[in-house]
């Protein structure tokens, strides 16, 4: 089953080109989409989040995470919001995708 939590590939903005999926060890997920281009004609950097336009993206992958093993642990709503200190929103779009994933 497809369950498209983030994308697989990131077109580019500057210049079309799909972006690299790199490694970054300093970074709050530790991996981002790069498109890095040198030389006079349109040299640019560009970074996004591997989040950026997942329905998570506002989430960091630690907290996705402890919201997950929440669910799985089989927590109500108002323990996973105190424990991993997030919306009430974030939960139960988390909850419902994961019951979603599980039929």
């Amino acid at each position: 089953m497809k369950v498209d939590l983030m994308v697989t590939f990131f077109v580019c903005p500057k210049c079309g080109d799909n972006m690299h999926l790199c490694e970054i060890k300093g970074s709050m997920d530790g991996f981002e989409w790069q498109c890095r281009k040198q030389g006079k004609v349109n040299a640019h950097d560009v970074c996004k989040s591997i989040r950026k336009r997942s329905w998570f993206s506002h989430l960091s992958i630690c907290d996705i995470l402890r919201i997950t093993r929440c669910c799985f642990l089989k927590m109500g709503n108002e323990s996973v919001i105190q424990e991993v200190k997030v919306h009430e929103h974030a939960v139960v779009d988390w909850f419902m995708f994961a019951e979603n994933c599980a039929r």
